[in-house]
């Protein structure tokens, strides 16, 4: 679902516009929220590799543990 909520869409470039690609580690004590709701025009791959996440995709939420690997569409509402 494509998300039009200019508030909501994230200004970070992820990258040279030929090549947007951009690697991040996340380290957040339990029960912080690092990422908060947003979405942008590239696609994005999300892999928790330790300790387990609470991850939103639109109005659905998943617990993912160490090897969930995540793919959100461009436009795709994400936490």
């Amino acid at each position: 679902m494509k998300n039009n909520s200019s508030e909501l869409k994230e200004q970070r470039k992820h990258g040279p516009e030929a090549m947007p690609i951009k690697a991040y580690t996340y380290n957040a004590p339990y029960g912080v929220v690092p990422v908060h709701c947003h979405w942008h025009d590239e696609m994005e791959l999300f892999l928790v590799t330790k300790g387990v996440a609470r991850v939103q995709c639109e109005n659905s939420f998943f617990t993912a543990k160490p090897g969930t690997l995540f793919f959100f569409s461009s436009g795709e509402l994400h936490s």
